[in-house]
């Protein structure tokens, strides 16, 4: 999976400006709900509208950044799998002499 700018950002911070994003689009989506569903002119229909695709956009960011986090995560965790399974050598084979480096049975892309 290709790098993004987003990873640049630590997985932590991501993680709490979803939690802080995401009530605040939860509550802008119940007033556009009802704004829409209450208001007396088409204008109010209309605001009401937008502010509930605005919230949906912000309840989507929310998720992407939590996602992306908890990839992040998921990926780290694994590389370090793959390096407490290298042994030894911390991956380099070649370095500390050993044989059955776990390495080398790893599929190369």
């Amino acid at each position: 999976m290709p790098r993004s700018d987003l990873s640049r950002i630590p997985a932590r911070q991501r993680q709490l400006l979803a939690v802080l994003v995401a009530p605040v689009a939860a509550v802008l989506l119940l007033a556009g709900l009802l704004l829409g569903w209450q208001a007396a002119s088409l204008l109010g229909h209309l605001v009401g509208a937008l502010v509930a695709v605005l919230a949906l956009v912000l309840l989507g960011i929310a998720h992407g950044l939590f996602h992306s986090a908890r990839a992040d995560e998921h990926e780290r965790r694994l590389d370090e799998a793959i390096l407490a399974a290298a042994g030894p050598c911390g991956g380099d084979c070649g370095s500390c002499g050993v044989d059955d480096c776990a390495v080398k049975a790893l599929p190369r892309s």
